[in-house]
Formats: structure tokens, C-alpha cells, sequence
């Protein structure tokens, strides 16, 4: 299963300043994700989940801390484990 996020309305319109940080926290740390965007504020980004539980989608700005946008996911299915 593919999650797709799109990035629109106040983050789009109130000027975003890169570099942004990306990050996809799972249940298990083990399948923890970071991406940086250096070049282009993205419309959108799409992730696949290892595991069940609850996910957290970070996207904030690094260098200004002005917004930061936070989504939880409760994905179904079984967790790793460890």
C-alpha cells in the first residue's frame, strides 16, 4: 500500500522557506525516514508503510522554524517486531 500526502492550502500560500525536513516516524525505530527538500517545496510525497500502527508525517522548514505541519496515520496491520 502506497500513502500519498499532498501538501496544500496554508502551506503552500504562507511562503515556505527551504530547506524542509521530512520525517516518517513508525511504530518501531527501525523503519524510521528523513528526507530533506533543498531545491523545490513538494506538492506532494508518497511513502509505503513496513508496518501496522500508528505513523507520524512531519514536514517542517529548517533554517526559519515558521511552520511546521504534523499528520498521524493509524495504518492497519501487524507491527514489527524487534
Amino acid at each position: 500500500m502506497v500513502i500519498t500526502v499532498e501538501v496544500q492550502d496554508e502551506a503552500v500560500t504562507s511562503g515556505l522557506v527551504l530547506p524542509l525536513e521530512l520525517r516518517i516516524v513508525p511504530p518501531t525505530p527501525s523503519g524510521f525516514r528523513r528526507h530533506f527538500y533543498t531545491r523545490k517545496v513538494p506538492a506532494s510525497f508518497a511513502f509505503t508503510p513496513r508496518e501496522g500502527g500508528t505513523h507520524l508525517v512531519a514536514l517542517r522548514e529548517v533554517g526559519h522554524n515558521r511552520w511546521h505541519g504534523e499528520l498521524i496515520l493509524n495504518v492497519d496491520g501487524p507491527q514489527l517486531d524487534l
